[in-house]
């Protein structure tokens, strides 16, 4: 399979991957089998249902992970920007029926991989060396889940969004950064009113605390308060 230089950056400084020589990423490529697919925008790559057979590595675009509740109302699991992995966890259990759906926000290429091999006899070095760092990647988004925790056991909404905009200035060093979603998706993501999240930001940035355009935010500390 061919790759272009930004694909194989990509698959080269995934968690998986990390730190690999050339060959020894193109070997765990093959110990995942992995397959490139592409997506149209607004494409599903899993619906609810599905056996979750694979686990995904974005090289282009942007996937978000969806959950309804009982009422029909969309959440925003996650949202996963190109050299993000999806449905690790998942494809592990070897999952019967999805309780996710996953779609394509825009064009979107995929690395689709799968774990048959990981339950195999680890009878060589490498194996267990992959096995290793795919324990990681779980323990990391078991760390990722935390924060979206800490996020929806706010109470207030101004709440929720300190909090996740720490998270987010935290996540890339500066207090000016960019989040992966749009207002309608910030409140499906937050799981509050699209109004009322309207309403909030605009009166964070009535009293100084937050400036934005778009989906780029800078917080501001409170001594500026």
């Amino acid at each position: 399979m061919q790759y272009s230089p930004e694909d194989w950056a990509r698959i080269s400084n995934c968690p998986l991957l990390a730190g690999l020589s050339g060959e020894a990423a193109s070997d765990a490529l093959s110990f995942f089998s992995a397959r490139m697919e592409d997506y149209r925008k607004g494409e599903f790559l899993i619906r609810v249902g599905d056996p979750v057979r694979r686990f995904g590595l974005v090289l282009e675009g942007t996937i978000q992970v969806f959950a309804d509740d009982i009422r029909g109302h969309h959440m925003i699991m996650a949202s996963v920007p190109p050299g993000g992995i999806f449905g690790e966890a998942l494809c592990f259990l070897r999952v019967q029926e999805a309780p996710i759906y996953i779609c394509a926000m825009r064009f979107a290429r995929v690395l689709w991989m799968h774990t048959d091999r990981l339950f195999a006899p680890l009878g060589e070095p490498f194996a267990a060396e992959l096995s290793r760092r795919y324990t990681a990647m779980l323990s990391q988004k078991l760390l990722d889940m935390n924060d979206r925790v800490q996020v929806l056991s706010k109470q207030r909404l101004r709440d929720k969004l300190i909090t996740f905009f720490s998270q987010c200035a935290r996540r890339q060093g500066s207090r000016s950064f960019e989040i992966p979603f749009d207002r309608a998706n910030l409140a499906a993501f937050l799981g509050v009113n699209r109004s009322a999240l309207s309403r909030e930001l605009s009166k964070m940035r009535e009293e100084g605390l937050i400036a934005f355009e778009k989906n780029r935010f800078t917080v501001f500390s409170r001594e500026r308060c």
